[in-house]
């Protein structure tokens, strides 16, 4: 397998994200923790945030992404993958947007979770996005 060449320049999770037809990446609500009363715990939605950048040498080359999350005892929990084909212009590096919605992840005990990005087979460890889960006490109950 050839060796990574596209980096990411940015990960992260959020409420909400997109892209405008301008290019321009809109992220809303960005977090690292969820506070969660019982476990397992259920996420409705949520957004994994990519900012890859694509060298003019990778212009129209297919490049493969993953996405695993892990709990902290390194089990994966899910994985989705992906084939990308960057386009630009010229010799100057183009922004690669990847948005991916998360949807009813459980999490079944408090502790740390990661999303670790794999490209061309290749883990790019400096990127990886960790999850906090926290139990919080149930709000008391007036007697």
């Amino acid at each position: 397998m050839r060796g990574v060449r596209m980096r990411v320049s940015l990960a992260v999770l959020c409420d909400y994200a997109n892209v405008t037809r301008e290019g321009k990446l809109n992220i809303m609500g960005i977090f690292d923790t969820i506070f969660a009363q019982s476990f397992p715990a259920r996420h409705t939605a949520m957004n994994l945030v990519l900012r890859l950048v694509a060298d003019p040498q990778e212009f129209g080359k297919t490049q493969r992404i993953s996405i695993q999350l892990m709990d902290e005892d390194g089990k994966r929990m899910f994985e989705a993958e992906a084939e990308m084909l960057p386009q630009g212009q010229g010799s100057t590096p183009a922004n690669v947007d990847q948005i991916l919605g998360l949807g009813n992840l459980v999490f079944p005990k408090p502790g740390t979770y990661c999303f670790s990005v794999v490209i061309n087979g290749t883990h790019i460890r400096d990127h990886d996005v960790a999850l906090k889960l926290a139990q919080i006490d149930p709000q008391p109950r007036d007697s």
